[in-house]
């Protein structure tokens, strides 16, 4: 992911560190982020239903995962659920369509706050939403720029801003990286990473 010049600007970066390439129900997806440690990955469950009205395919997949960010001033419980759903029909003589619409969203929470973050994509929108806390709400978007130059057709990663200024932003390319404002401190820094963390351990359907 291209880091934009205003992220880069107000924000540090949170290193990950000793996370593997490996992933599902054998694996330790377990990482360092930055001072937090993301623990307990479980990658809970996943289905897929297929239905056809005339020439009209649909289909639906959904899944689901949690974790556990620790390190910080209490331990915050992580979880995101998706939602996928497409259709397509042939309409004879080359001729046909198709639509998708993605959903993810995640949370993180104590006994005593809980911070959410929805995304939806659609082959029309591209990819946006909303992060929302006890005390405020910020925009989510996509950033589809490589580094060293170009775009790609999936996102490379995403940014945070608030009213006035950004608040972070993660490459979900390869290992990943994170980078979170510096005028964000305490809970709100724990909630940031963690909701983060949800997208670093989004993994795309195969089939799409």
């Amino acid at each position: 992911m291209a880091v934009p010049a205003d992220i880069a600007t107000a924000s540090e970066e949170l290193a990950i560190t000793e996370r593997s390439s490996w992933t599902g129900a054998l694996a330790d997806e377990s990482f360092n982020l930055g001072p937090y440690k993301v623990v307990d990955v479980d990658r809970k469950w996943n289905s897929k239903r297929t239905s056809t009205l005339g020439a009209i395919e649909s289909t639906r997949s959904s899944g689901g995962y949690s974790w556990k960010l620790t390190g910080a001033e209490s331990e915050l419980s992580g979880v995101c659920e998706t939602e996928n759903r497409g259709k397509s029909a042939d309409l004879g003589d080359g001729l046909a369509f198709g639509s998708t619409v993605a959903k993810l969203g995640c949370s993180c929470n104590d006994a005593t706050a809980r911070a959410e973050l929805l995304i939806q994509a659609s082959t029309a929108e591209g990819y946006e939403g909303a992060l929302k806390r006890a005390n405020d709400a910020a925009h989510v978007r996509a950033i589809n720029e490589r580094e060293g130059g170009g775009d790609s057709s999936d996102p490379t990663g995403y940014r945070v801003d608030g009213d006035s200024a950004p608040l972070g932003a993660v490459d979900v390319m390869g290992k990943g990286r994170v980078w979170i404002s510096k005028s964000l401190q305490g809970r709100e820094r724990a909630e940031l990473a963690c909701l983060f963390a949800g997208l670093l351990l989004y993994q795309a359907p195969k089939d799409r």
